[in-house]
């Protein structure tokens, strides 16, 4: 800096001006180059979401899930439509696993969660902990727009967790550290399975077949904590999109 100041002193005005003209117009150029960057990554941004529209056949966000779960009704559970819940309200373990789906630019393919809540009330989410921040920030948005009544929930707590998933031919165990369940499905008057086509369920369930819970609990950090068996528990399928 002194030397730069010394050598400034033996310059003309008009070259000390040249230097400022320099400067000036570099900061100007740095300035529109940092406004260039941020206009390409905004691009970049839309373009994720518009890309993911296309996947999605132009959606903002779709799912097409695998879903397990137990509640803490009688079998058949008689929500869904069908009458008000057995104790007069709905406690319940769900786990979901993604097939296809995302929220707007963020891809959740592949992502499995356990959700767990009391109806009306709360919910908590327990998102793997392979997912990225991205997908699990998303995947909290997705749910609630694909399952309504959720977005009437309020959320207690979301966290990333190992989710275990074991299956049989009759059996489903899966668990995060707070919840865990284990249901055996229902036999039908053949033997097979008890599925139900068009159930009017609210997160328009296809092909719901019915279980049994052998037990299943949830049991929190917070005051929420419950342990349940012989109750209603189910599978089924569930294909839903936005309709933009």
């Amino acid at each position: 800096m002194r030397k730069f100041l010394e050598e400034a002193k033996g310059q003309s005005a008009a070259e000390r001006g040249g230097l400022v003209w320099e400067e000036t117009a570099m900061n100007r150029l740095l300035g529109v180059s940092v406004l260039v960057l941020i206009g390409l990554s905004i691009g970049c941004e839309e373009a994720k979401v518009e890309k993911a529209k296309v996947r999605g056949g132009g959606k903002e966000w779709a799912i097409k899930a695998d879903m397990a779960g137990a509640c803490n009704c009688a079998v058949p559970c008689p929500c869904g439509g069908l009458g008000p819940p057995t104790l007069g309200y709905c406690e319940t373990n769900q786990l979901v696993e993604i097939k296809k789906g995302h929220y707007k630019g963020v891809s959740l393919d592949g992502l499995s969660l356990v959700m767990t809540w009391r109806g009306g009330n709360w919910v908590k989410y327990y998102v793997s902990d392979k997912a990225t921040d991205k997908q699990f920030d998303a995947v909290q948005k997705l749910m609630p727009a694909a399952v309504g009544f959720i977005s009437k929930m309020k959320v207690l707590s979301a966290e990333k967790v190992p989710v275990s998933v074991e299956r049989t031919a009759t059996r489903i165990k899966f668990s995060v550290p707070e919840s865990k369940v284990e249901i055996e499905r229902v036999k039908g008057r053949d033997g097979g399975p008890m599925i139900t086509q068009n159930h009017p369920h609210p997160w328009k369930a296809i092909d719901l077949i019915q279980y049994k819970a052998i037990a299943w609990s949830h049991d929190g950090k917070d005051d929420k904590k419950f342990s349940y068996s012989g109750t209603n528990a189910s599978t089924s399928k569930v294909d839903v999109a936005s309709k933009d």
